[in-house]
């Protein structure tokens, strides 16, 4: 964080341009940009919410001046704290000799600094990203109204830029004879605030970069199983929002030529199944790279019978909640085993997820699962507890 102090770790001013030249290259003065353009999202001070705001002119003032493009009202912020100029190819941020500083990804500039998508830049103690944004709208998405929210895009970059960031693995075993053949891949960020993946995720949502997050997620599993030496099939996760299409794929395309023996399983939830014909394609494209497709969390909400009648996973992952509800009663226990029965006359592979208790296992074995998974059989740790 960056308030009352002064960085001495500067950027280089870029030497091409001062803010005049700047501003002469933004041909049109203060013309108003196309629809389709750049935005600052964060925490403004003494709103409750991640603002996005479009950058409407071609030069905006940022300040605590209440007259100004952007309005930053925090005491650490000069009146007249810095101009963002949009030229023809290039966004710049310019330093207008602020009290506090502003920086860039955590470096305080000189004068003027060039900005990419994505860039975090800080006024004094005011967070913001550049991002692409349609000028028309402004959109706020809701956010808990705590002060380190203040912080959440920095966080969630150093959990991104991989600093922050520990795989955890979870032990896979055969039902027979508890053999281990392979792991379910666990993020772990070690950030204040967002430990637990659930708090992570939820806040990666909120600032849009869940997707990146997921991708950056498997990256770093794949990574670190690789470098540890360990034998076995590795399970990765994907997150809802990620599209069964393209940029999904070309991410797994990453992973398959990063490690071309490796044994990999892709996770999807049943939420990101909203299309037949793309899930059929995306399990094809699958098998090309020799890649297996898992369904997680069967029976955790919808039970997805239709998809797995039409497009079969290579393994179904039966949510925790109906492997805890086998021993509560008989009519559960048929339940489960009916669609167990019908999962094995499609050759599908079946897992018993969050398998804790010996009645558990016992009722599992009995039924028929094929793996099991679940603290029984190791909790999620780092990858040398196990070799």
């Amino acid at each position: 964080m960056h308030s009352q102090s002064i960085e001495t770790d500067m950027l280089n001013r870029d030497t091409n341009f001062d803010t005049k030249q700047i501003a002469q290259a933004a041909t049109g003065g203060n013309q108003g940009l196309p629809e389709q353009g750049w935005g600052i999202e964060g925490c403004v001070p003494g709103q409750d919410s991640i603002a996005k705001i479009p950058l409407r002119n071609w030069r905006v003032s940022i300040g605590r001046d209440p007259h100004g493009d952007i309005c930053l009202p925090s005491p650490n912020v000069s009146k007249q704290h810095a101009q963002i100029i949009l030229s023809e190819n290039q966004i710049h941020v310019a330093d207008l000799g602020s009290t506090n500083g502003t920086f860039v990804n955590g470096q305080r500039i000189a004068a003027t600094a060039i900005l990419k998508e994505g860039d975090l830049v800080q006024f004094a103690d005011v967070e913001l990203r550049l991002v692409k944004i349609q000028t028309t709208v402004v959109d706020r998405t809701a956010v808990e109204a705590r002060p380190e929210h203040r912080w959440a895009l920095s966080s969630m970059h150093k959990v991104i830029s991989g600093n922050e960031m520990a795989t955890f693995f979870q032990p896979i075993v055969t039902a027979d004879k508890h053999e281990l053949i392979g792991y379910e891949a666990l993020v772990r960020a070690t950030v204040d605030g967002l430990e637990s993946p659930l708090v992570l995720f939820d806040q990666a949502v909120k600032l849009g970069v869940e997707q990146k997050l997921s991708d950056v997620c498997r990256v770093k599993a794949l990574e670190t199983i690789d470098q540890a030496g360990a034998a076995g099939t590795l399970f990765l996760n994907t997150h809802p929002n990620e599209s069964l299409e393209a940029e999904l794929l070309n991410s797994i395309q990453k992973l398959r030529d990063a490690s071309p023996d490796r044994k990999i399983v892709i996770e999807i939830h049943e939420s990101a199944v909203t299309r037949i014909d793309l899930l059929r394609e995306f399990a094809t494209a699958l098998h090309d790279l020799d890649i297996q497709l898992a369904f997680d969390d069967f029976g955790a909400g919808q039970s997805r019978l239709v998809e797995i009648c039409q497009v079969s996973p290579d393994i179904l992952k039966f949510d925790r909640s109906l492997i805890r509800s086998i021993v509560q009663g008989e009519r559960n226990y048929k339940l489960v085993a009916t669609l167990h029965e019908s999962a094995k006359q499609m050759d599908i592979c079946t897992l018993a997820e969050g398998v804790e208790t010996p009645e558990e296992i016992a009722a599992c074995i009995e039924i028929g699962f094929d793996l099991f998974q679940g603290y029984a059989f190791g909790k999620p740790n780092k990858i040398s507890e196990f070799i």
